[in-house]
């Protein structure tokens, strides 16, 4: 029947027509390298917080480990040790040492000066003397000796007035710099 009358209405056969366009599937190729390269780095990704958390895990056991071993009742007694060593420290940075002060005193006094009376005061930062010298010369040495040692930072002398036995009696009142004249620095 595909002849009538001299018409042909349908084909004997059937072509196919294929028309090939260059560069038709690469859409669908880059998508599809996408795609695995996104799932190879998820596993990646998965794979290293796999990791991570079971280091996190033997990192906690080992914490909770070292937590049950610990003695607690001697760490109590070793932070209390420690705050009294704090104090006890503490105290003997500021502590004072008279025998500093009576020894820079003992060798600033002249041979010929004796000592009648003392009286010592750290609050006020004075040392009172009573003493008797042979002569106006050695009072006056004996004041220039006191004045040289730089912890003394006044040396008041007064009330000198002669005595029966022909020597003279006076006052020195030594004004100190605490930290330089009590203080045991350097083992001095």
């Amino acid at each position: 029947m595909a002849d009538k009358g001299g018409i042909q209405l349908l084909p004997e056969t059937r072509k196919k027509i294929e028309v090939k366009i260059p560069g038709e599937n690469r859409m669908l190729y880059i998508g599809a390298g996408f795609l695995i390269a996104v799932l190879v780095l998820f596993g990646v990704a998965k794979a290293m917080t796999n990791k991570l958390e079971a280091q996190i895990t033997e990192q906690n056991v080992s914490l909770r480990n070292f937590e049950n071993s610990r003695d607690k009742e001697a760490e109590k007694k070793l932070l209390a040790l420690s705050k009294q060593s704090a104090s006890i420290s503490s105290f003997l940075t500021n502590h004072i040492f008279w025998t500093i002060a009576l020894g820079k005193i003992e060798r600033a006094l002249q041979q010929q000066v004796k000592v009648v009376s003392m009286n010592a005061t750290v609050s006020t930062h004075t040392v009172n003397l009573n003493a008797v010298a042979p002569s106006y010369t050695v009072i006056a040495r004996q004041m220039a000796s006191l004045v040289a040692d730089d912890g003394v930072m006044d040396v008041d002398i007064s009330g000198a007035k002669s005595t029966n036995a022909g020597s003279y009696e006076f006052n020195i009142t030594l004004q100190f710099d605490e930290s330089k004249f009590l203080r045991n620095f350097n083992g001095q």
